[in-house]
């Protein structure tokens, strides 16, 4: 994953997104803004609705939007993927497997043996050796 920056103010900078633009960032990377009504969302981040609805169609801060969702995301889960880890390092084979599979450094495998036979008729060498025969 890319280098995330750690906070909004650094988010901010590193898309050139202005003050209103980092208020509306800092109100709506939090999950609890999904329930909010776009009036109480501007309200929180002192904006109007228009500017609001500018941000939305900039590049710029939807980029900045997604790098301020992805950084909550990934610090929301730290605490899960420590446990894990935990778990891990104290022989927990499922929870080791877990890590390996989140970094990519193990793929899950499955043997397969097939027993199963089925009678497909003659073969193609045996009709052509008793077309030859006639």
């Amino acid at each position: 994953m890319d280098n995330l920056p750690d906070n909004i103010e650094q988010i901010c900078a590193k898309y050139e997104i202005t003050e209103a633009g980092c208020r509306l960032l800092d109100v709506v990377k939090d999950p609890t803004a999904r329930t909010m009504s776009i009036t109480d969302i501007c309200k929180v981040a002192d904006i109007s609705r228009t500017t609001y609805y500018t941000l939305y169609k900039d590049q710029a801060w939807l980029n900045a939007y997604m790098d301020a969702c992805k950084t909550a995301c990934i610090t929301a889960a730290m605490p899960t993927m420590q446990t894990v880890a935990g778990k891990a390092i104290a022989g927990d084979m499922a929870a080791a497997a877990m890590i390996l599979q989140m970094t990519g450094l193990h793929q899950p495998t499955a043997r397969v043996e097939h027993t199963h036979t089925h009678e497909a008729g003659p073969s193609l060498k045996e009709i052509l050796a008793r077309r030859a025969i006639t």
